[in-house]
């Protein structure tokens, strides 16, 4: 009845341990977790080809999720900027190599020089899966040899 009737209202009591009382040992939530982000990760890169980022300047796990939080922000507004460029070329109000300038310039922010946009699905799931590789990745170094 308990369980029943939280159900119906939305909220379902946490999840029991292995020994069915309170909620679960340090190591076993923190495992518990890792394997989550693996999951994440697993489905947000499925059939997802990333390209891995050289960059000269090297930054922290925390820096790198940080960075590509930021990306999954701006992909569309890089976007809404090419369609107006594109727009403002058809309507003879901007010449193209100025289009491709202006672009490339926003690009430059993010992608190496020569990359070739795809479209914003194909750059969003590539965008979410380095970010979910990046989360999987401080989740594991955070459980490695960590106990209170």
């Amino acid at each position: 009845m308990y369980v029943q009737i939280h159900k119906e209202l939305g909220r379902v009591p946490a999840p029991a341990t292995s020994q069915g009382h309170g909620p679960l040992p340090y190591r076993e939530a923190i495992e518990q977790m890792e394997q989550r982000m693996f999951e994440e990760y697993s489905r947000a890169c499925a059939g997802v080809n990333v390209l891995q980022w050289l960059r000269r300047q090297h930054l922290s796990l925390t820096e790198e999720i940080a960075f590509w939080e930021r990306v999954i922000i701006w992909l569309p507004r890089l976007f809404d900027l090419k369609h107006e460029a594109e727009r403002r070329v058809r309507e003879g109000r901007m010449i193209l190599a100025e289009a491709h300038t202006s672009l490339r310039r926003e690009m430059n922010r993010v992608f190496p020089s020569g990359y070739a946009l795809g479209s914003l699905a194909d750059e969003l799931a590539r965008a979410r899966c380095a970010l979910s590789k990046l989360r999987w990745r401080r989740a594991a170094r955070q459980s490695q040899g960590r106990t209170p």
